[in-house]
Formats: structure tokens, C-alpha cells, sequence
């Protein structure tokens, strides 16, 4: 969604539509038509998290047979699970982070865009933003998981300090406090702060992925043990139930 809104932006400031050919005036068209979809499933999410629900306990068996039809009708829809199922939901701020944080993308898009003239102001925005949700998430703690909390927070810690290095950058091309040689050891280290950021987040991802397939080997070796354990002890069973046969077909001739 981030990118076609960006697109859309700087395609309407750069050339208006009117003045446009019509590749490019076919083009807008269809990332409008593709972002207002982005927006209906949005709203759509928004309305759906934050609806209220007939909330009847298990162990009330009538009241939830009385209510099955409604409380299977306003089931949260299994298509929008992505909003939530890695996500607490003690609170609004939990069931809505997801969208909350496509608003910060969308923000920070349009600091983007329509800040580009004043790049001061933009570096001072963005890092703003970038700090009072970083201040929020660690407040909140929406997330279940903690690596993914820590991943979340690893990757917002990392852009905070860019947008503090871009707002140094920026002030510095209007009073000049830094030298040259300083300026240089800047841009290098944000070169190494992104280049780290995106191996440690590979490393990260790598080991996510083989944790996932340890616990899924685990999970399935556990599954076969049972199985075999309850094929075992069925063979018992059916061991012992023969030998007490045959004793009891050796002992009846001698009765």
C-alpha cells in the first residue's frame, strides 16, 4: 500500500494529472484503484476488530445453543486473522497495532512526499514519529511473541538512530558545525548501521525459520511416540488377553 501511495504522491506533485500522457494519466488510474481497495480492506478491518461480539462462556451450553446461529454469524472472519492472530488483545491498542502502524507508514509517506523542499523538517518529523512509536510499543507491548517483540524493536531502534544521524546531516547543511572529515564518519557509520541492521535481521530470520522447523520436527516425533505407545500397549493388551486364554484353554481339560 506504502508504495503506490507514494507513487500516487509524488505522480500528482510532480505532473498534474491534466498535463499528463495517458500511459501515465492509465497508470494513476489504477493505483488509485488499487489503493482505494487497500482502504476499503482497512476500514473493513478497523470495523471488524473492534466490533462487539456475543461474548457467552463455554460451559453455558444453553445460552450458546440458544445463540449458535448469531455467534457463528459474528465470527471474526478467518480472511482477517492477519490482523490479530500475533497480536494481544487485552486492549484496543493490541487488536488495532497492525493498522496503527500502517498509519505511521502512511504519515511517514506523506512526510515524504510533501516534505521535500524542507528536508530539515522532514528529518525532524520523521524522526519524531519514529521515536513516539518506538515509545509506544514499548509501553503497549502489544505482541505475543518476545522475538517478535524484540525484531520489532531491534528494527524501530534502528531507524530512530538514522532519522537522529539525518536530522545531524540535515542541521548541519544550515549552520555548518560539523567538519568535512566528521560528515564522512557519519555517512559511513549510517552506511554500516543499515548494512548490519539488514544481516542481523537475515540472521534473525534464518534462525526463526529453523527454530519453526525444530519445533514442527519435535511436535510431529511426539505425535509418532504416541502413537507408538498406544500401538504398544494395544499389543499388550492383546498379548496378555491370549496367554489368559490359552492358560484358561490349558486348565479346562484337566477340570
Amino acid at each position: 500500500m506504502i508504495p503506490f501511495l507514494v507513487q500516487i504522491g509524488l505522480q500528482f506533485k510532480e505532473a498534474p494529472i491534466i498535463t499528463s500522457d495517458r500511459y501515465t494519466i492509465l497508470s494513476t488510474c489504477i493505483l488509485v484503484i488499487v489503493l482505494f481497495s487497500y482502504f476499503l480492506i482497512f476500514i473493513g478491518g478497523i470495523y471488524q476488530i473492534n466490533r462487539k461480539r456475543p461474548d457467552v462462556p463455554i460451559y453455558m451450553k444453553d445460552a450458546r445453543k440458544k445463540l449458535c446461529a448469531k455467534i457463528e454469524k459474528d465470527k471474526f472472519p478467518e480472511s482477517l486473522t492477519i490482523l490479530t492472530q500475533e497480536f494481544k488483545g487485552e486492549v484496543g491498542f493490541d487488536r488495532n497495532f497492525l493498522l496503527i502502524a500502517k498509519l505511521e507508514y502512511v504519515l511517514l509517506s506523506l512526510n515524504y512526499i510533501f516534505m521535500q523542499d524542507m528536508p530539515l523538517a522532514q528529518c525532524y518529523i520523521y524522526t519524531i514519529v519514529t521515536g513516539f512509536w518506538l515509545l509506544m510499543v514499548i509501553i503497549g507491548r502489544p505482541l505475543k511473541s518476545k522475538a517478535g517483540f524484540i525484531i520489532f524493536m531491534f528494527n524501530q531502534a534502528v531507524r530512530l538512530v538514522l532519522g537522529i544521524f539525518t536530522v545531524v546531516l540535515a542541521t548541519n547543511d544550515s549552520i555548518h558545525f560539523i567538519s568535512p572529515d566528521v560528515m564522512i564518519i557519519v555517512g559511513t557509520i549510517m552506511i554500516w548501521t543499515v548494512i548490519g541492521a539488514l544481516g542481523i535481521n537475515n540472521l534473525l530470520s534464518i534462525g526463526c525459520a529453523l527454530y519453526s522447523m525444530y519445533e514442527n520436527i519435535k511436535k510431529a516425533r511426539k505425535r509418532n511416540n504416541k502413537a507408538r505407545d498406544r500401538k504398544n500397549k494395544r499389543s499388550r493388551i492383546i498379548n496378555e488377553s491370549t496367554r489368559h486364554l490359552r492358560r484358561l484353554d490349558i486348565s479346562s481339560p484337566n477340570e
